[in-house]
């Protein structure tokens, strides 16, 4: 352990340290038996809380990014205010160019990116998705509403309701 605590954040491969350690070349090739160790365990409760992983995992489902949108001078700011605001971007800063008769327009904005790789995350660690990207999610059947709605009860199992 003490080896792998020198050379954390250095990028140097786990089997590498392992052997340095002492460890044999066959367990240096399968990491598990360092990583399932209790003495992994507790080192990774040490370097990495499950607080502060709470913490950073609940900011990516928050994550923002700048982005920059031109628009018509013509356009009032409150106009574009709203243009920006239905579409979940919160305005920044505006900047009005007299010579292309243009507003930039600064504004946060949901960064999905981010949250999708959060979203993912969390669905892992409840046990809805599998690492092969199954979902594990029940569905149930459309409401009788709907049913009605659409015009029955759907095609005849002999259909193809594509076409």
């Amino acid at each position: 352990m003490r080896l792998y605590k020198e050379n954390y954040g250095k990028n140097v491969p786990i089997g590498q340290i392992m052997l340095a350690a002492g460890y044999s070349e066959s367990a240096a090739k399968n990491p598990k038996v360092l990583t399932e160790s209790m003495d992994w365990q507790q080192m990774m409760d040490e370097f990495l809380p499950d607080d502060a992983l709470l913490g950073a995992h609940k900011s990516m489902l928050q994550a923002k990014k700048l982005a920059m949108a031109e628009f018509p001078n013509w356009l009032g700011v409150e106009e574009i205010r709203a243009m920006i605001t239905d579409q979940g971007g919160t305005p920044r800063n505006y900047e009005a160019n007299p010579i292309t008769g243009m507003v930039a327009v600064w504004y946060w904005i949901p960064d999905y990116m981010a949250q999708k790789v959060a979203l993912d995350l969390a669905y892992k660690l409840k046990g809805k998705i599998k690492a092969s990207g199954d979902v594990n999610v029940t569905v149930t059947p459309p409401p009788v509403a709907l049913v009605e709605f659409l015009g029955g009860d759907g095609p005849a199992p002999s259909q193809d309701p594509v076409r």
